[in-house]
């Protein structure tokens, strides 16, 4: 089972670990058997999670941690609170997976545990992300690929091949905060890496990643033709886990490459899916650009509807950064019926992608609506690298301001 769960064969793996907990049960209840039990319930949950299964990976990760707890192993409790933290991650349960993600570090690292310190420092950078805390963000993401680089490191770390799940998260970091340069070449090494490899969910991984960073870039071309490889892999190896991400932001960037037909409806089938199951916790950046997609068609009183629905659940996640861009995007539907609200709804883009160092929405949001913004109409209209270079000393003095 963990044989096939390295090569991303998830349904084979999934059925030859129930198979292994299904044998485990016969055994008397000792610490070996319970820790063996809660490392099989944490494979399972691995296998699980790529399926969409995310109700039954939530019962094997509960069993896994009583099971760990139990059989007095540091290491395999330490696991299951690292696994949880994934898992209350992409239910948007923000406060919850931080507060284990801590919890799992600080016993990762008194204990010496390299890998599952990566594997909790990765998770924990890249909510930081999401929650706009780029210092948090930064500072785990850099501190695993210090760690990496100084020992042999493990060669998966989580669900992916090493360095991949600190190594994406990073670039991300980077291209919201404007390092383009730097984050295109985290991704090339990652893509690399991925496909030497035989592990395809890494691959689709890398792809994702890779795609997410020209879209911030403004490269809309590269990133549909990435984000369209990464499509095609998961349907292959039957992934959904990073599905609606990838779909939303294949959506996102098809607006702006003259298909905006097309792009929200790929849109409106992420945040459908999502919807009828929460298995990511994202749904209000998918909100955000379905907006942005829906004033492209013209539709402004929808676009609004869609955008405050994103603002409130960010806020309830306590994800600044897609706030940030819901915000953004409200204050372009509002533009022509309620210019006072979008004077306002700009303001607070723009105040929460400075304190979160979000330089391609600063740059999209500087002097609130000018004639610039009347002339564009709808269209949404990514920043240059000559307007972003321009605020390049500005962003690099607030980029340090934890949110």
């Amino acid at each position: 089972g963990r044989d096939a769960l390295r090569r991303s064969l998830h349904r084979e793996a999934a059925r030859l670990l129930e198979g292994a907990i299904e044998a485990l049960a016969k055994f008397p209840r000792t610490p070996r058997v319970y820790r063996r039990l809660a490392s099989a319930r944490l494979d399972l949950a691995d296998a699980y999670f790529p399926l969409g299964r995310r109700k039954d990976a939530e019962h094997q990760l509960n069993g896994a941690q009583q099971a760990a707890r139990r059989s007095g192993d540091a290491r395999t409790l330490t696991r299951a609170w690292s696994s949880l933290t994934l898992h209350h991650w992409v239910a948007g349960n923000m406060p919850t997976a931080h507060r284990i993600g801590t919890r799992a570090l600080k016993l990762a690292q008194e204990k010496g545990y390299v890998d599952l310190t990566l594997t909790c420092l990765a998770r924990i950078g890249a909510m930081a992300t999401e929650r706009g805390n780029c210092v948090l963000a930064r500072r785990s993401l850099e501190e695993a690929m210090r760690i990496a680089a100084s020992r042999p490191a493990p060669k998966h770390v989580g669900l992916l091949i090493a360095p991949l799940p600190f190594q994406g998260p990073l670039a991300i970091a980077l291209a919201q905060a404007g390092d383009y340069r730097e984050a295109i070449a985290l991704c090339d090494e990652a893509l690399t890496k991925a496909e030497a490899s035989s592990h395809l969910f890494s691959q689709v991984y890398a792809l994702w990643t890779a795609g997410t960073v020209y879209l911030h870039q403004g490269n809309f071309e590269r990133s549909t033709e990435i984000l369209g490889r990464a499509v095609r892999l998961s349907r292959t190896i039957g992934s959904t886990l990073l599905v609606r991400q990838i779909v939303s932001a294949m959506g996102y960037s098809l607006l702006h490459v003259g298909r905006p037909e097309e792009g929200c409806a790929l849109l409106e089938d992420a945040v459908g899916a999502t919807t009828s199951d929460p298995m990511v916790g994202q749904l209000p950046q998918h909100l955000a650009w379905l907006s942005l997609a829906k004033l492209a068609l013209g539709q402004h009183a929808q676009a609004a509807v869609v955008a405050r629905r994103a603002i409130a659940l960010a806020r309830r996640n306590g994800q600044r950064t897609y706030e940030a861009w819901a915000l953004y995007a409200l204050s372009r539907a509002q533009r022509t019926t309620d210019p006072r609200g979008a004077s306002r709804s700009i303001a607070q883009a723009r105040a929460i992608a400075l304190r979160c160092g979000l330089a391609p929405l600063v740059a999209r949001t500087d002097g609130g609506w000018g004639a610039s913004e009347a002339e564009s109409a709808d269209a949404d209209i990514p920043p240059s690298a000559e307007v972003l270079g321009n605020r390049g000393r500005h962003l690099r003095l607030v980029r340090g301001v934890g949110a």
